[in-house]
């Protein structure tokens, strides 16, 4: 019988919120229902340049573009988090989006990373997607043959009368 009549869904259509669970929460628990940190660009690139020039930040960003993570997706993560965590509103966000772009971009420069993608609709993205499902077939490849290396199971049950050796 094949597997995949077993698969589970992508999305459990019951594994979320009661209709309407979100008005009986008390109002203003979450960062972003707050009046932001930062309401002008250039204080809010300021901290964001900040962010990223620390050592620690700036090793993680530069580890991220040498892995191929395009500085397109790295900027929305930083300007999505600013916004989540109530840094700043979302019209800021999206002024600020190119800037951080530019910086991300620049700091790559910076490190000389050679392949460094841009863009998240990169065609580089067609080879990536294709080592990922390499690396698939060389791990379904050793699965199989640990399985094979592995002692047979026996064909009895653990109660089962043990049968004699040899022939009779």
């Amino acid at each position: 019988m094949p597997q995949e009549i077993f698969k589970e869904a992508d999305q459990n259509p019951f594994d979320a919120a009661i209709p309407g669970q979100s008005l009986t929460n008390e109002p203003g628990n979450a960062p972003w229902e707050h009046p932001p940190q930062f309401t002008d660009v250039d204080l809010a690139m300021d901290f964001v340049m900040k962010k990223l020039t620390n050592e620690k930040m700036n090793e993680q960003i530069l580890l991220l573009l040498k892995n191929q993570i395009p500085a397109e997706a790295i900027t929305r993560l930083i300007i999505f988090g600013g916004f989540t965590e109530g840094k700043w509103s979302i019209d800021i966000a999206t002024l600020m989006s190119p800037l951080v772009l530019q910086l991300v971009v620049a700091m790559g420069m910076r490190a000389k990373i050679n392949k460094m993608r841009l863009s998240m609709k990169d065609p580089s993205n067609g080879q990536f997607m294709k080592d990922m499902a390499n690396l698939e077939v060389l791990q379904e490849q050793a699965a199989e043959e640990i399985q094979e290396d592995l002692p047979a199971e026996p064909t009895q049950g653990m109660m089962a009368r043990p049968q004699p050796q040899g022939g009779m």
